[in-house]
């Protein structure tokens, strides 16, 4: 296997796919990023390495979750928005 074959496969790996029934393009959570299974992931989301997901999220579809991205507390993410590294939301600290 040679260097052009290993970017090409690992391209392939986060690019999103489609769902042979529908035509939609599957949720692709990248496997070292913890998604809570309770929160509700739509169609066309992409979750980078090291993001975190709590379990009272809702996320629209196409978002991106590029890496390092936390996002908790009761938060609802309407479609098709961009997070870069190292960005949050979280609840707010109670008194």
């Amino acid at each position: 296997m040679n260097a052009f074959t290993r970017a090409t496969d690992a391209l392939s790996s986060v690019l999103p796919f489609r769902n042979a029934k529908s035509g939609k393009a599957a949720p692709r959570i990248h496997p070292l990023a913890e998604v809570d299974p309770r929160a509700t992931i739509a169609e066309g989301v992409e979750i980078g390495p090291f993001c975190i997901v709590g379990p009272d999220v809702t996320l629209g579809p196409g978002n991106e979750l590029k890496s390092h991205v936390v996002i908790t507390g009761h938060t609802t993410v309407g479609r098709d928005n961009v997070f870069h590294p190292r960005a949050r939301s979280a609840a707010p600290r109670r008194t």
